[in-house]
């Protein structure tokens, strides 16, 4: 299989299926206003604060090896616990709150940002964060239509299965990518950007 027929079948499975597509994403905003907006109680707000620390902290003193090496292991998690989805229709909804979820944290992670650290958090959200979340989100999304097409049609049989885990190495080859526009955002904009400044 080339990759080319791979991404015609893709973009195929993705037309088919775009109700779940809508769905999911549906999912990510929700999940992202909840973020945003919802009061969160003392420990989870410490538990995200603590987070955007590390985070900026890394992003300014560190070397960003570490955020890329975490984002690659983070992406990678999410995308394991979307297989499941392929073999079983019951895990559906299992799927649509991980998404909410990713949408939670990324809300959260935006509020604190933008309300603690003003405007190099902004820049830290604008430059760094928001591409890398919405095109994660987007890979994410496309993945978790896949499975669903994949357990509505039964295609996880005999060869189906190989094809299944074809989608998942291009899929976790698109949220290496992701991770890596992050890393170089960081090393070739954000941080000369911020000498600067």
């Amino acid at each position: 299989m080339n990759l080319l027929f791979l991404l015609r079948e893709i973009g195929f499975t993705l037309k088919k299926r775009i109700m779940s597509v809508i769905v999911f994403s549906a999912m990510f905003v929700i999940g992202t206003m909840c973020g945003i907006i919802l009061e969160k109680s003392v420990t989870i707000y410490r538990y995200y604060l603590n987070y955007c620390d590390n985070y900026v902290y890394r992003i300014f003193s560190e070397s960003p090896g570490g955020i890329l090496l975490d984002r690659v292991l983070s992406s990678t998690f999410f995308l394991l616990l979307t297989i499941p989805a392929a073999f079983c229709i019951f895990y559906l909804p299992v799927q649509g709150l991980l998404i909410f979820y990713k949408g939670f944290v990324f809300g959260s992670v935006t509020v604190i940002l933008i309300s603690v650290y003003k405007f190099s958090g902004f820049l830290v959200w604008l430059i760094v964060l928001l591409p890398q979340t919405l095109l994660f989100a987007a890979v994410y999304v496309c993945f978790s239509a896949i499975a669903y097409d994949f357990v509505r049609e039964k295609r996880c049989r005999g060869n189906g299965i190989k094809e299944f885990f074809t989608y998942c190495l291009i899929m976790l080859s698109a949220a290496l990518v992701c991770a890596l526009m992050e890393f170089l955002m960081i090393c070739l904009i954000f941080r000369p950007v911020s000498k600067v400044l």
